[in-house]
């Protein structure tokens, strides 16, 4: 039996025959015990007995208090006979420690802080004051004596460049440091760093430039040369060096939780009041330490989060009150490597803001980790080549790409992918055969287009960027569910669309008019259901707004029809908003210009709305999404595209399909039993895995993606054979006869 020592928690006599119990770390417990005979019991918790052997004296029911201690990681094993009260402090029994006697510190930097700095320090038996080149052989001194050298870095400035020499060092020479520094007037108290295992200075570096709202004003920063030491008084030094000094000695003695050491503390001299902000190692550098497990940590941080701003809006642009938005701004990674992720994104959510901003914060997730190319997981050659050597690939034969008549067309961007074309391609996992299978890289990663890499093999763009079945969630499975709904949901769609079919439209329901009733005159929805052979619910949502004269289409794919039609309305309202947003000139050109939008591709704003007039008539100039909602603003798009989308025959809410349950199992099943492939990447990048995110891109061969109007996907027949499956049509319908007209939808 092991003895065990308790924290020093606090008991409270509440009544007689009650106690509050309060841990250190807050924890608050009311025990049904008198205060005097629990505390008495605490004392015998002193590490010189077991549990077992404290609990044998105990009054009933103390087993169950015992427990409550554990729960509250109160309890800790007694350590090599060592006793000490705040045993209690080591949050993880794995953090790495070193005894202060073993402990030899050097000092560096700004010589007044190093002064100031000394009293601080006595709690080790020495420190001296080394500069940066000394330290190799001050290092290797240490260790011929059996210590272990540990640097504190101490500037007056910003000193990027200082600090980024001395990671530099430490790494090589294997010394754990610990730095402050000083920007705009803040303290800035660096994580403590053991070389090879955990984040280091440049993720600090790379993480504050990535969500510096203006790079050059992160340029300027680090420039800096101005002192701090004329702004502050003597005491506000004090009290910044004194934090350093306890800092350092709770990480040394392995005495901080991972995830506190692992971050950088911010220290404001005018209010006395610090702030963590947490840093996660960038995703392209990985650990030294093959087997250390980083600690759970926000991705949302203002100064060094991948998602900088969290914005919960109301009702805006004409939204119902009860629908719950939020925008949140993405670091600009790409600024210190290779990585395009969005600027921003959205979550939309019926039921709670909190669950919009996750949403939100899951779709920043989505686009960040799904854009994140590791060269080293690639492979590179034809679907021959890789069969060859006895990999198992996805056969170019089994996509839905581009049909003959596209690849004759002049001009027209993208060659055949055959058996013999060249191109990188990424493990992924066949969960109908449950076997590995290569799928190429353009079909894997959306910004693939734009990838160093492929530019680098002088590999040819073969089809516009797959924008269906990437998705992010808390567990794998709900990331693999959500973006096979999405595949579902965009095949379905295209299929309709191309088709031209009016399909009934559902009648309006309660819980659905509930949804808009603040906005009824100004929303008017139609609900259609979107056939399919796998019988899962897929939605349409058909929303015209009586204030932009405008209609848009949202759409998706759940377990229920009333549960997809729920999530369809919400998509429709925000592109509603966009459409509102795209009307206003000023507004896009701002967003444009701060590269919030990519507008390139869009024509010249109108103020006569008749975008029509501005693109080709066989829309081959509507290459990307943004455009398709451009021409939707032209008052006569509505005219168009009525046949399919107004005055259509009532469904039947009776009649629609519906799953037992939302699961990535059952969808599974139903596309297997079409006898097609589901296969999913993993494309969770190492820095947001331990954060508790699950990034999934999933692929249906067979099943068409969602495209702008000038690059339909028309391989295999796909969406004209689907409507004569669907009972639609008795026979494919000739390829210059199907609907072309840009779908409102971006």
């Amino acid at each position: 039996m092991t003895d065990v020592i308790a924290a020093e928690v606090d008991v409270l006599e509440v009544t007689a025959d009650q106690s509050l119990l309060v841990t250190p770390h807050g924890a608050k417990f009311m025990l049904s015990t008198p205060a005097p005979l629990l505390r008495e019991w605490l004392e015998l918790l002193d590490g010189s007995r077991s549990l077992e052997e404290a609990l044998k004296s105990a009054p009933e029911g103390y087993d169950e208090i015992a427990a409550v201690l554990q729960e509250a990681g109160c309890l800790r094993p007694v350590q090599n006979g060592v006793l000490e009260r705040w045993a209690y402090r080591m949050a993880d029994p794995e953090a790495p420690s070193v005894p202060l006697e073993r402990v030899r510190l050097a000092v560096t930097g700004t010589e007044q802080l190093r002064s100031e700095a000394g009293p601080l320090l006595n709690q080790f038996r020495t420190y001296e004051n080394v500069t940066a080149a000394q330290l190799p052989e001050w290092a290797a001194d240490a260790r011929r004596a059996s210590q272990v050298p540990v640097l504190l870095a101490l500037f007056d400035t910003p000193a990027h460049a200082q600090l980024l020499a001395l990671n530099e060092t430490c790494e090589a020479e294997r010394i754990p440091w610990l730095s402050l520094r000083f920007e705009l007037g803040q303290g800035l108290i660096g994580p403590g760093i053991w070389p090879g295992r955990g984040v280091d200075m440049r993720d600090v570096l790379d993480r504050r430039r990535s969500a510096a709202v203006q790079e050059d004003v992160f340029d300027a920063l680090a420039r800096d040369e101005a002192s701090i030491l004329t702004r502050t008084t003597p005491s506000e030094l004090q009290w910044m060096l004194a934090q350093v000094a306890t800092r350092l000695q709770r990480w040394l003695m392995g005495l901080m939780r991972p995830d506190l050491y692992e971050s950088e503390l911010e220290m404001n001299p005018l209010y006395l009041t610090v702030q963590h902000h947490e840093i996660i190692r960038m995703p392209h550098r990985p650990y030294a330490d093959a087997d250390y497990t980083p600690p759970p940590k926000s991705v949302v941080g203002r100064e060094t989060g991948i998602v900088t701003r969290v914005k919960p809006w109301g009702a805006r642009q004409g939204n119902p009150s009860k629908l719950h938005t939020c925008t949140v701004d993405v670091a600009r990674v790409r600024r210190v490597m290779e990585l395009s992720a969005d600027p921003a994104a959205f979550g939309t959510s019926w039921e709670s803001a909190e669950a919009a901003q996750q949403a939100a914060v899951g779709e920043a997730i989505e686009r960040y980790s799904g854009n994140y190319v590791d060269p080293a997981r690639l492979v590179h050659g034809s679907y021959a080549s890789l069969t060859a050597r006895g990999l198992n690939a996805l056969s170019p034969a089994s996509l839905v790409l581009y049909s003959e008549t596209q690849h004759a067309t002049p001009g027209f961007p993208f060659p055949r992918f055959t058996t013999e074309s060249e191109c990188a391609w990424v493990k992924g996992w066949s969960h109908t055969k449950n076997a590995e299978i290569y799928v190429p890289a353009f079909l894997a990663y959306v910004a693939w287009h734009e990838h160093p890499e492929r530019v680098k093999h002088d590999e040819p763009l073969y089809a516009y960027p797959n924008l269906a079945g990437i998705a992010a969630g808390p567990s794998k499975d709900f990331a693999l569910m959500s973006g096979l709904e999405e595949v579902i949901e965009r095949d379905a769609s295209m299929v309709w669309w191309h088709n031209a079919k009016a399909l009934p439209a559902m009648p309006d329901r309660p819980e659905l008019q509930d949804l808009i009733a603040d906005r009824a005159d100004e929303l008017l929805p139609r609900y259609v259901h979107l056939d399919n052979e796998f019988g899962v619910p897929v939605m349409a949502c058909i929303l015209d707004s009586t204030v932009n004269d405008t209609v848009v289409i949202g759409f998706a794919a759940r377990d229920t029809p009333l549960a997809a039609a729920k999530k369809a309305l919400a998509e429709a309202i925000t592109l509603q908003g966009n459409a509102a947003f795209t009307l206003d000139a000023e507004e896009l050109a701002a967003e444009i210009a701060a590269g919030a939008l990519n507008g390139h591709n869009l024509k010249p704003h109108r103020a006569d709305r008749r975008y029509l007039d501005s693109y080709r008539p066989d829309f081959r100039d509507v290459v990307d999404l943004q455009c398709q909602g451009q021409v939707n603003l032209d008052p006569r798009a509505r005219e168009r595209i009525a046949p399919w989308t107004a005055d259509l025959p009532q469904g039947d809410w009776a009649s629609l399909p519906s799953l037992p349950a939302r699961s990535f199992e059952l969808y599974l099943e139903r596309i297997a039993a079409r006898e097609l492939d589901v296969i999913s990447v993993d494309v969770t990048t190492a820095d947001v895995a331990p954060c508790g995110f699950h990034v999934a891109r999933v692929l249906v061969p067979g099943l068409t993606s969602n495209f702008p109007a000038a690059f339909p996907q028309l391989g295999r027949g796909r969406v004209q054979q689907a409507a004569v499956t669907l009972g639609w049509h008795s026979e494919p319908t000739p390829e210059d006869e199907l609907n072309y007209f840009p779908l409102p939808h971006v």
